[in-house]
């Protein structure tokens, strides 16, 4: 209890410091939810502008014989039937 009474007392000590903190701390929470928010818009986004693209169709033969296909093809599949 009496590092409380010390934290507090502390703090009204220097009110402009302790502002600054709490101003900062808001801040950056604030640009995390930001940035949260924004990724998920975009990944909804990219998944609904996706959605009718058939992927077989969209690329060449020549993707689909490269070593890279496997990789286009599982990220394709749903994840609920990658884990079964």
């Amino acid at each position: 209890m009496k590092t409380i009474a010390f934290a507090w007392r502390y703090l009204w000590s220097r009110p402009l410091a302790a502002a600054l903190n709490l101003l900062l701390l808001s801040l950056g929470l604030a640009s995390m939810t930001f940035l949260l928010l924004v990724s998920h818009q975009l990944s909804r986004a990219f998944e609904r502008d996706l959605a009718g693209i058939d992927v077989w169709s969209a690329t060449s033969s020549a993707v689909r014989s490269s070593v890279i296909w496997p990789v286009l093809m599982w990220s394709s599949v749903p994840r609920a039937a990658r884990c079964s």
